[in-house]
């Protein structure tokens, strides 16, 4: 039985989509090229289609005289029949061939007409590529290819390749063919046009013509608001220094490599700029490297109970700055206890806990089948915002809810923690791989101190050694250094010794 849509639906969409029932999401990158290989393929279907001769009446009269050949010979091999006479013998095979050639006249469709084919021909990469490419280009105030394709993005191509598939239809192929070559060739036409004129009012930094593109695209890239968006574009500041640096302009090229390594610190393209720059990684000072590395608590020591409190009680007499771990969902003690201890000895700053945790609002969205539920960081930062003002304090805060829920955000499946003035939203979800609890608690202190460093406007270090370095991954982030370099360090005590003046200055 035919299958009433073309190939490419059935046999590219729906597993994209099972991909997506299953996981949640699927890398942009394959399924552009499996779009790709499925529009090629298609191209080859039809070209054959191209060549493949019409079936004559002639045509049908010789291959019906085959099959009667054929059937008998079947006949004379057969014990029951081959002793029947021969005329006996030719009136079954003629209607053995007789039925099969039923058959064949109603499964054969003549090759349409090469307009036809050269409408669907056209159609095809326009309906499947280009139509999804423009919908996300007017949805996105920045497009990239490199996001990961979610429930959203494959309901818009399954809906591109339901409408490229229909003059397939029975119903469409009742039709005069002008309205198929119509419904196929108008978009192939408009859609190009559509996002050629997108290019040029919206996105210029794809335009490769605009003599400044490379440019565009860099600052494009710097005034992302989406950190984790911005890092995994960092190539293209690259990209931009490397043009300044062959133009000569060695010192906005060093500014600009600097800002992409904070973005990307472990960026091979990155660390070549920089030695051509002349920006030597500065050595390592006596020990420095130990202690960078350093675990902030040996395994098995002893965690004392970390204070619990109320906003209100948490100062005590002394107006200085506290940092406050605020619980929201089921966060274990021990952890809390173990990032409070961690802290107040790196950062020297009291450090306490939230006197209860929060309950976790209701997830807003399920990954997939083999994934656990998650949670978007704004219903996280909802729940915390409400219990964290209005209150009557004696002294500045930085507050870090630490978070049980597996968060995610629009350019990110999942997120270790995102910094505000105020501290920060961690996530322990993310940490917990590994099957080993002092990992865990170690992961979990680690990236709230980066974060309290941060919430005092110190940027993101390009040294990998320092703890406020960026990571892409799980595998980068447990590399990555365990405290601060000595300038950020100074950077961040500066800091917080003026916030501490500015606050005793205000209770006197």
């Amino acid at each position: 039985m035919r299958l009433p849509l073309p190939f490419l639906f059935w046999k590219l969409a729906l597993p994209a989509l099972l991909v997506v029932v299953l996981y949640g999401w699927v890398e942009r990158r394959q399924v552009w090229l499996v779009l790709i290989v499925g529009v090629l393929w298609r191209w080859m279907v039809l070209w054959r289609e191209h060549r493949r001769p019409v079936m004559k009446e002639a045509d049908w009269l010789h291959l019906r005289e085959g099959l009667i050949q054929v059937e008998l010979a079947r006949l004379e091999g057969e014990p029951e029949t081959r002793g029947a006479p021969p005329q006996e013998q030719r009136d079954r095979a003629v209607q053995n061939a007789d039925h099969e050639m039923t058959g064949l006249r109603l499964q054969y469709r003549p090759p349409r007409e090469g307009v036809m084919l050269l409408a669907e021909a056209l159609a095809l990469p326009v309906f499947v590529i280009g139509l999804p490419v423009l919908m996300l280009m007017i949805a996105s105030d920045f497009f990239t290819f490199r996001r990961r394709f979610g429930w959203e993005d494959m309901m818009v191509i399954l809906g591109c390749a339901v409408l490229f598939s229909l003059p397939h239809l029975r119903f469409f192929r009742q039709l005069p063919s002008l309205v198929a070559k119509v419904w196929w060739l108008a978009p192939a036409f408009m859609v190009p046009l559509a996002i050629l004129d997108l290019v040029r009012d919206k996105h210029p930094y794809w335009n490769p013509f605009h003599p400044e593109q490379r440019r565009l695209a860099a600052e494009k890239v710097l005034s992302l608001q989406d950190w984790v968006l911005a890092a995994a574009h960092a190539d293209w500041v690259f990209r931009h220094a490397e043009d300044l640096a062959a133009r000569g302009r060695t010192e906005d090229a060093r500014k600009l490599g600097e800002r992409a390594m904070q973005m990307a610190p472990g960026s091979p393209r990155g660390r070549h700029l920089q030695v051509r720059l002349g920006n030597v990684e500065p050595a390592a000072a006596p020990g420095m490297e130990i202690d960078a590395h350093a675990p902030y608590l040996a395994d098995g020591t002893r965690i004392p109970r970390a204070e619990r409190c109320r906003f209100e009680t948490a100062h005590g007499l002394r107006p200085e700055c506290v940092t406050l771990l605020l619980p929201v969902g089921e966060v274990p003690d021990l952890d809390l206890d173990f990032v409070a201890e961690v802290l107040r000895k790196e950062t020297g700053m009291p450090t306490k806990v939230y006197e209860k945790s929060l309950p976790l609002p209701a997830p807003t969205r399920t990954l997939g089948l083999l994934q656990a539920k998650q949670w978007d960081l704004e219903s996280i930062v909802k729940t915390a915002l409400p219990e964290m003002n209005g209150r009557r304090v004696r002294g500045p805060f930085k507050i870090l809810v630490i978070t049980s829920a597996d968060m995610y955000r629009e350019s990110a499946n999942y997120i270790f923690a995102v910094g505000y003035e105020w501290g920060g939203v961690v996530s322990r979800a993310r940490f917990t791989w590994g099957d080993n609890p002092w990992l865990t608690r170690h992961r979990l202190a680690k990236q709230c101190y980066s974060m309290i460093i941060k919430s005092f406007g110190i940027m993101p270090s390009a040294d990998t050694r320092c703890v406020t370095s960026y990571p892409d991954g799980l595998q980068a982030f447990d590399a990555k250094g365990n405290r601060p370099l000595p300038d950020v360090r100074r950077q961040f005590l500066e800091s917080l010794a003026r916030l501490n003046r500015s606050a005793a200055g205000q209770v006197r």
